[in-house]
């Protein structure tokens, strides 16, 4: 009777284990392009880190402004203008950073109190983690920006995280 309790107690170990390291793997990620005015910013979602790139007409690029989040209450809401060759991203919720930014072209800040929303939405859209949410939110105001979205599985052990592909 001993060894069949220490039988089933090496089982549920190894099953806990098993669980933990399964559901800690994220399989799933995002990218989505916010076109206007001849400017592309590129959304790419990758577990926990959503990375915003810019590039123009010319094919220049100006940096990466990006979020990180975990939890269940993690994640970011914010807005993005695009007013001629400049693209800002105002945030309300989360925490972003960026690298190598070149501010003439790409910015970032914290929407502060007494600032409106645009009456017109032609070069303003809503960014939020919540894709199902940041839809409805530019179908309701009509988005002058075009916006391509695209899910891709996303394996751990597939080439793209060995190369270091995921935050391209």
């Amino acid at each position: 009777m001993k060894n069949l309790f220490s039988h089933f107690q090496k089982s549920l170990f190894r099953l806990i284990v098993l669980m933990l390291l399964f559901s800690s793997c994220c399989e799933k990620h995002g990218e989505i392009k916010y076109k206007c005015n001849g400017i592309v910013i590129t959304r790419i979602d990758v577990c926990g880190k959503t990375s915003f790139y810019y590039r123009n007409e010319k094919e220049e690029t100006a940096g990466v402004i990006y979020a990180k989040y975990s939890g269940m209450s993690g994640g970011f809401r914010a807005y993005l203008d695009i007013q001629g060759e400049k693209a800002n991203i105002i945030f309300g919720d989360g925490y972003f950073q960026a690298k190598n930014l070149d501010t003439t072209k790409f910015n970032f800040y914290r929407w502060e109190y007494g600032m409106k929303k645009p009456d017109k939405w032609d070069t303003f859209c809503q960014l939020d983690v919540a894709r199902t949410f940041e839809k409805r939110e530019n179908n309701e105001h009509q988005t002058g920006i075009e916006i391509e979205y695209s899910e891709h599985i996303y394996r751990w052990w597939w080439p793209e995280r060995w190369l270091g592909w995921e935050d391209r």
